[in-house]
């Protein structure tokens, strides 16, 4: 007997070309993520070097940024609640409370 899968296969004879082509679109767009992200880490890596770092200096600088913004975070959080806590004692009225906890914005007047 003949291998002969095209004339034995009824699965490429009923529409199913439209099924192949949607693997193959699908196949196609999962290839040029995958492609998008090794050039994305390809330029990371070439900003590093032209930086003269390397990808352990950077690792350690992000970690030592991020710790750095949480200690602003918490002090920033820390006086709002201490402002808040001594506008309550004051007596202060709902704008002053406002302008506290929506970060010191200031108005008109």
């Amino acid at each position: 007997e003949s291998w002969n899968v095209r004339g034995r296969s009824d699965f490429l004879h009923s529409g199913a070309p439209e099924i192949v082509l949607g693997f193959n679109l699908a196949v196609g767009v999962f290839i040029f993520a995958i492609v998008a992200m090794v050039v994305q880490l390809l330029m990371f890596h070439r900003g590093l070097k032209r930086e003269g770092m390397t990808t352990y200096q950077f690792i350690m600088q992000d970690s030592q940024d991020t710790r750095d913004k949480a200690v602003i975070r918490s002090r920033v959080k820390e006086r709002r609640t201490l402002e808040l806590s001594r506008n309550r004692l004051e007596g202060r009225g709902f704008m002053e409370k406002t302008r506290i906890q929506i970060g010191g914005m200031k108005f008109c007047g």
